[in-house]
């Protein structure tokens, strides 16, 4: 709506009532632990960490409009690079880290936070590209580009609620690999009717892949929240929340510019489906064999009671 009557810069305003309203809250709600509880913040991890992010988001954005050549490019990667460096440091040896990095040493908690990244990668990838696919090639105003996410939306909606009971019986391994194999099959399949489909025949494939996103997040996050004691469990939640935001920005980038970098929009498009849907495949094989240990292990010990 807000696009439809004024102009794209407009979207960011939402963002300053939410962040009033969360301050708000976090000053009524919020309660400091005792003295003794209480821990330094990680300020150069902090610092090193947005620098990191930062410099990657632009180089990924910018590489292809200023050429990835360029002074800036190649200043930014190298600052990035150095950034990352420093933060991975700063964490192994701090007493209190942003990022525990022994959180990694399990292959659940690993997979998990790749398995965020994925996510959030394909979901806010795709939705970049196709709201300008729907604005751009087929004419849609803002507001009916919005209205043609619904079925997409829809699903990701019901797919997260059905979630719990699915992995209460299933358990997570296979049904979180079939989520991903769901997204890279609609996702694939919408590859069968560009440059020009219609919309009715862009229905079904856009419902598979909300079908497939929005089972991933909560079967993704409950087995790493396992593999942490209840006092750091905040943190892990936080890396989490942390690895589906970078992967959105990184979707963004990486699929606009893969756009920009195509003669037509229906080309970049093309090159979307396929970076996205490798992407999922890639995540269901990965979270498939590194949850095959854990699968073993909960087996045996049910077998021994």
């Amino acid at each position: 709506m807000l696009l439809h009557q004024f102009q794209w810069r407009s979207l960011f305003l939402l963002s300053v009532p939410v962040g009033l309203l969360g301050i708000v809250l976090t000053l009524r709600i919020a309660r400091d632990p005792m003295p003794s509880q209480r821990k330094p913040l990680d300020l150069p991890g902090q610092l090193s960490a947005i620098v990191a992010l930062a410099g990657l988001v632009f180089v990924l954005i910018e590489g292809r409009v200023l050429g990835w050549g360029a002074r800036p490019i190649l200043q930014g990667t190298g600052i990035t690079v150095l950034a990352w460096v420093i933060f991975l440091a700063v964490e192994a040896r701090t007493a209190y880290p942003m990022l525990p990095l022994g959180f990694f040493r399990s292959s659940v908690f690993t997979a998990s936070t790749l398995a965020s990244m994925a996510s959030a990668f394909g979901f806010y990838g795709l939705l970049f590209v196709f709201s300008l696919y729907f604005q751009q090639v087929r004419g849609y105003t803002p507001l009916r580009a919005g209205m043609a996410f619904l079925p997409w939306t829809a699903l990701v909606g019901v797919s997260s609620a059905m979630s719990r009971r699915i992995m209460a019986h299933f358990g997570t391994r296979w049904p979180t690999s079939l989520a991903f194999a769901l997204m890279a099959t609609g996702t694939l399949s919408l590859l069968l009717f560009t440059p020009y489909p219609s919309y009715v025949q862009m229905i079904v494939p856009l419902m598979t892949i909300g079908l497939g996103l929005g089972f991933v997040t909560p079967a993704a996050t409950a087995p790493a929240m396992g593999t942490v004691d209840a006092p750091r469990a905040g943190v892990a939640a936080g890396v989490l929340n942390a690895a589906r935001q970078l992967g959105a920005a990184i979707g963004v980038a990486v699929c606009g510019s893969l756009v920009s970098a195509q003669a037509t929009m229906t080309a970049g498009l093309r090159a979307v489906l396929w970076v996205t849907a490798s992407v999922a495949l890639a995540a269901a094989a990965y979270w498939c064999l590194a949850l095959a240990p854990a699968t073993r292990t909960r087996l045996q010990l049910h077998a021994d009671r």
